[in-house]
């Protein structure tokens, strides 16, 4: 795991996170089933919560700390929704840190 020291979010880093693709549903159920660390309160997070982990001074991978375990071809999942479509969800990509 990987604590954020300026938000306190805690951050999943195991080899799972770079190796298995989900869509943003199974995302969603995969981390409220997730038991880490003694703990079991797990979530998706936001976009926001996820561009705060950006660090846009860096590339491949674009992360602030010191995430191991980052598939960085890969698109990471929000619970943030896009504001006209309630099944369409924002996420980033952290080789550069972009979102879409």
């Amino acid at each position: 795991m990987i604590k954020d020291l300026k938000t306190n979010l805690m951050w999943e880093d195991t080899q799972h996170v770079q190796e298995t693709k989900i869509t943003q549903p199974r995302a969603v159920k995969y981390c409220s089933e997730l038991k880490l660390g003694n703990f079991t309160d797990w979530r998706l997070p936001t976009i926001h919560e996820l561009l705060g982990i950006v660090d846009y001074k860096r590339i491949n991978p674009a992360l602030i700390g010191d995430f191991t375990y980052v598939e960085k071809e890969s698109f990471y999942w929000s619970k943030t929704s896009v504001a006209d479509a309630d099944d369409e969800f924002w996420g980033v990509n952290f080789k550069r840190g972009a979102s879409s």
